[in-house]
């Protein structure tokens, strides 16, 4: 939900070569982030929190193995759960 524009990116990053970034693909996305923001603000938590909820509803023999390098979303990614 962070890339709006790919020219926004740096020359180097792989994004730029992702599908998913690439003209009409990029905007479909940024409007089903903008759903998923709002389905998050209506449960009253983040998107990552959502999604990470919504992958531990699938099944009990799934574990989600969220990636982060800052404290505050490791606490917030297993807020997920509740």
């Amino acid at each position: 939900g962070k890339v709006a524009d790919i020219a926004a990116l740096r020359a180097g990053d792989a994004r730029r070569n992702m599908p998913r970034f690439q003209g009409d693909n990029l905007c479909r996305n940024l409007g089903l982030v903008e759903e998923l923001r709002a389905h998050a603000a209506a449960e009253n938590c983040t998107p990552a929190q959502l999604a990470l909820a919504w992958v531990l509803a699938r099944a009990s023999s799934i574990v989600p193995i969220p990636g982060t390098s800052h404290r505050h979303r490791l606490e917030e990614n297993a807020a997920a759960v509740s």
